[in-house]
């Protein structure tokens, strides 16, 4: 009697594809942070070996610091492109506070901030990384909020770099707060009156 039942081809499965990896991985740490995920799990979302990840990524860090960079061009470079030197200033900061609070079909809150709590869990590649994300971040709204403060629409006594870091981390606890669960009604209109003051009267 033949034997018709399925063979599985011979040599190598086949590898997954690149960005699906670092997508999946991208979501998982997004997911549960770099402090809820063990290698083994790691690999499990990712559908990688171990060996698999070594040779393709140089090992769990490598492949944290290719998901950043994802994130990066999936959600940083977007939100930073929203700040119109031609724009009424208020309409930016909403706009700001909008993205960042909005629903998408990914986990809540954010990745990036995810690895900025969890100093002790990221690797050298990903750490370094981080640092110039997070530069990148504060330079950009430091040179949006010159702007403001050449035309006066800059709080009083309040410094463009001073105001850059109240932003970065206004924007940041948005996240940390959906991620948390908060009500994204209460999230948004706290985050509203929060970035309000950055602005002239």
């Amino acid at each position: 009697m033949a034997d018709d039942s399925p063979r599985r081809p011979r040599g190598r499965p086949p590898k997954r594809d690149r960005a699906e990896v670092v997508r999946a991985a991208m979501l998982a740490w997004w997911a549960e942070g770099p402090e809820g995920l063990s290698l083994n799990e790691v690999c499990r979302h990712t559908g990688l070996s171990k060996s698999s990840l070594y040779r393709e990524f140089g090992g769990e860090d490598g492949l944290m610091a290719a998901a950043l960079d994802a994130y990066r061009t999936l959600v940083v470079l977007p939100l930073l492109a929203l700040l119109d030197d031609e724009a009424e200033p208020a309409d930016v900061l909403d706009r700001l506070v909008a993205f960042t609070s909005e629903e998408r079909p990914v986990p809540p809150g954010c990745l990036f901030t995810r690895l900025r709590l969890a100093p002790g869990f990221v690797g050298d590649a990903t750490a370094a990384l981080l640092a110039r994300v997070i530069d990148e971040r504060l330079a950009a709204f430091e040179r949006w909020l010159r702007g403001l403060q050449a035309r006066g629409r800059l709080a009083e006594g309040l410094s463009a770099t001073e105001a850059a870091r109240y932003l970065d981390a206004q924007l940041s606890l948005v996240l940390v707060r959906l991620g948390a669960g908060d009500d994204r009604d209460d999230v948004r209109r706290d985050a509203a009156m929060a970035l309000g003051v950055v602005l002239s009267d």
